[in-house]
């Protein structure tokens, strides 16, 4: 964006830069074998620089929103991509505690990275450090260090989901840009960025929900299921639930790169958790970024039309189904086959490059990363399973999606799936990343890794903030001995990280399953 706005041009440069990078297009049958099914060659445009030096342009792309939960809800309490709310009355420590599935003998210390939202840990946050000539996370220093955190971690009973938890956590305080008040709004159509802090949700009083807490509920979920585990937390978004590419961009770096920052044994098996995703879900990318502009003042006039002002509210879920959603008013499902197959899709895949290059560079030089975790997203209905967001969408990350039953997996109704799209080839499709220096390949792929299937609704957890008010006029409410409930695919994955941590493994279908008690909500033990 510039200077906070959206802005066509910017749209038409980053197109300019990633046509510029003389895509090929190769296989656009999506009826070949699946080892081999369509993918677009990039070549980088080298640069030269003022120092007398080259880079090699990979890739343009806006600089993403990243969230913590899902773009769609209207501020209803308890729904995907809204607030936590306050358990019933009464819960006890035994009711929230959380169980994983026998995960075996730990073979290795365990470590678990997670990129999310953390508190200040001292008067201001610190900048992004420089190392080596690059970016990287401040040091990690004891979760302690803030005042609410010591008070509320310190004056819980045992048996609580956090006891001993601060053993364990560290936390590397990055200042963020999405921490200052920007003027966001689009012009004529403002409901999906209106002006102050950015803010991923807004309670019923129309005041913007602070979700600080997020961060520290996905470590005491781990640090239930593997106590002995460390945990270290990257604060990637903001005290509302908002981040960017770049902040995230140099949180993974930080761990590929410059582990020691975060104190992390060299000898530790590190799990990567991102309880978070850039939207839209992979398969509505292309539509998104083609139709911003006519989405965000279709939903505009639907709110206005409802009598709610847009610089109020937050968007209606987006539709990636065709109409399947009648909340929806723009349909704009182009698929993501259409980032290969469409006339305009050679130019457009880049858009995934950066992230996606990230985390694939995480995974082939750090040889002590386990895995990548991310959540599958929160933008779908009981009646349209949407496919996977990014980071989730693609092969080199476990993607995990939430369930409800005890009994099987089912969905739970807002959760995606862990996957891109049914492929004709009977598989599960996922974006493959690759190349190297002078040709980058994006495509698709069967996915190979299993997907995690974890509770992700009423989950018991660490809530420190005022829990918001679910009507009009409500006040906000302190939740008993901190712990609250909340919905989204962010806390299957939290789940599935822990699991991991603990030594779990895939059972024989190639599914993660992890059980959870709150209020009798049980998976079974697989």
């Amino acid at each position: 964006n510039v200077a906070g706005k959206c802005d066509s041009a910017v749209q038409q440069v980053v197109n300019g830069v990633d046509q510029a990078l003389n895509p090929k297009l190769v296989n656009p049958n999506p009826d070949i074998a699946a080892s081999n099914r369509v993918e677009v060659h990039l070549t980088p445009i080298p640069v030269n620089t003022a120092s007398g030096g080259q880079v090699n342009i990979v890739a343009a792309s806006p600089d993403w929103t990243i969230t913590g939960q899902s773009w769609g809800s209207d501020g209803d309490g308890g729904q995907p991509g809204g607030p936590p709310r306050l358990a019933p009355a009464p819960l006890t420590p035994a009711q929230a505690q959380d169980v994983a599935a026998s995960p075996g003998e730990v073979t290795a210390p365990a470590t678990v990275v997670i990129l999310d939202t953390g508190y200040q840990l001292g008067s201001s946050h610190q900048p992004a450090a420089s190392c080596d000539g690059d970016s990287c996370a401040p040091p990690a220093l004891p979760i302690t260090g803030n005042p609410t955190v010591a008070s509320g971690l310190g004056g819980a009973p045992a048996g609580l989901p956090f006891d001993g938890l601060s053993g364990v956590l560290l936390e590397s305080d990055m200042a963020l840009p999405t921490d200052h008040a920007e003027d966001l709004s689009t012009g004529g159509a403002t409901a999906i960025n209106p002006t102050g802090i950015p803010a991923e949700m807004w309670d019923p009083n129309h005041q913007p929900i602070n979700e600080v807490d997020h961060g520290l509920f996905i470590a005491g979920q781990i640090h239930e299921l593997a106590p002995t585990a460390q945990i270290r937390l990257i604060r990637v978004l903001n005290d509302y639930g908002i981040g960017d590419l770049q902040s995230i961009l140099i949180g993974i770096q930080t761990i590929a790169e410059h582990p020691e920052r975060l104190r992390i044994d060299p000898q530790s098996r590190v799990i990567v958790n991102l309880s978070l995703a850039f939207g839209p879900p992979a398969a509505c990318l292309v539509g998104i970024w083609s139709g911003w502009n006519d989405i965000q003042t279709a939903e505009d006039k639907a709110l206005l039309a409802q009598g709610r002002d847009p610089t109020k509210w937050a968007p209606y879920p987006i539709d990636c189904a065709q109409g399947t959603n009648p909340a929806s008013h723009v349909a704009f499902n182009q698929g993501l086959r259409a980032l290969f197959t469409g006339s305009s899709g050679p130019a457009v895949a880049p858009l995934t490059l950066p992230l996606a290059l990230a985390i694939s560079n995480l995974r082939a030089n750090s040889k002590t990363i386990g895995a990548v975790v991310a959540a599958s997203g929160n933008e779908s209905s009981k009646e349209v399973h949407l496919d996977a967001d990014l980071p989730a969408a693609l092969c080199s990350v476990t993607p995990a999606a939430a369930v409800t039953s005890r009994d099987e997996i089912t969905l739970a109704g807002f959760s995606n799936t862990p996957y891109i799209a049914e492929s004709s080839a009977g598989g599960q499709d996922c974006l493959s990343i690759g190349g190297d220096s002078s040709t980058f390949v994006v495509g698709l792929r069967t996915r190979s890794a299993p997907g995690a299937f974890a509770i992700g609704a009423s989950v018991c957890g660490i809530f420190l903030q005022k829990v918001p008010p679910t009507a009009p006029g409500g006040p906000a409410a302190n939740a008993p001995n901190h712990l609250a409930l909340w919905d989204g695919t962010s806390f299957a994955t939290g789940f599935t990280s822990g699991y991991l941590a603990a030594g779990g493994v895939p059972n024989v279908q190639g599914q993660i399953l992890v059980k959870q008690e709150c209020n009798g909500n049980l998976l079974p033990d697989e």
